[in-house]
């Protein structure tokens, strides 16, 4: 009952367009959904009884949203059911390593580039489309002493110093590692056509030494920058490109659903692979 009553208590603030006019206050789901947080866990904190319902599905609130959404699906079947949803195809993998599709990927410079995102993403799982096109390569790292055939991948998060324009060329000055910023090691694998470090080993010789962000943009058809690079280091790759490139490699690979085949679509393979194989989680 508490938490019916501040449910009903708390509603959103009226739209200017709408003020003066009968039932102007709507329920705000969001805020609905925190306050059922807080007074679960108060609750619990002082080991109040409570009765169970009020906070699971079959809550009054919920059922009434859960009856509406039932009405809804009546007319529309696709409504909830994640129709576009990320998809990744489970043979995905193998398609991309056919011998066909392999030798053109290293003829084209332009589906090189993509192949590069998809395995970035296949190996590092990254968030969105953020942390891709904003990697830099003043955070990638190839192996040290201990392990030469590696590559580290340092949180993207890490904080610069300052940046130094010479020449009209931007460049980054001691890049630095911020406390509790993780560093990804990725292994080379030499049985894999597409070894992640020889990857990116060449595709590093194939962009600009100033180039700052590891995607961007490909040169025209025919045209190199300054005559031997075959990507602009000043225009970087924005979201929509990056997750085109994912897509591109998807058709490219006839991927089941390649429409679907997202910027998020290879990280959501990667923690369906590591819950299939009970792949432990390291402490945070």
């Amino acid at each position: 009952m508490l938490a019916y009553f501040v449910l009903k208590v708390k509603k959103s603030k009226p739209r200017k367009k709408d003020l003066g006019k009968p039932n102007e206050h709507t329920y705000d789901s969001g805020s609905m959904s925190t306050i059922l947080k807080q007074i679960f866990s108060y609750f619990r904190s002082f080991d109040i009884p409570y009765l169970l319902c009020e906070f699971n599905k079959n809550g009054g609130f919920t059922a009434v949203i859960e009856q509406q959404w039932d009405e809804i699906i009546a007319n529309d079947p696709t409504f909830g059911v994640g129709y576009y949803a990320a998809y990744y195809d489970q043979n995905g993998d193998q398609k991309m390593r056919e011998p066909s599709i392999v030798e053109q990927v290293f003829n084209d410079y332009i589906l090189f580039q993509s192949m590069v995102a998809m395995q970035s993403n296949r190996n590092c799982a990254f968030r969105g489309q953020d942390e891709p096109t904003s990697l830099q390569w003043a955070f990638v790292r190839w192996g040290v002493e201990d392990d030469p055939n590696s590559i580290f991948f340092l949180e993207k998060t890490i904080s610069y110093e300052k940046l130094k324009r010479k020449n009209g060329q931007i460049t980054v000055a001691n890049p630095r590692r911020e406390k509790n910023q993780y560093v990804m090691k990725i292994h080379a694998n030499k049985n894999d056509p597409y070894d992640f470090v020889v990857l990116m080993t060449t595709y590093r010789g194939m962009c600009h030494p100033d180039q700052i962000h590891v995607f961007c943009q490909p040169m025209p058809a025919g045209e190199l920058y300054e005559g031997k690079y075959y990507y602009n280091p000043n225009k970087r790759t924005s979201k929509k490109q990056y997750s085109d490139m994912i897509r591109k490699i998807a058709q490219f690979s006839d991927f089941d659903n390649y429409e679907r085949c997202t910027g998020h679509a290879p990280r959501k393979h990667v923690h369906d692979l590591m819950a299939y194989h009970k792949v432990p989680l390291g402490k945070s």
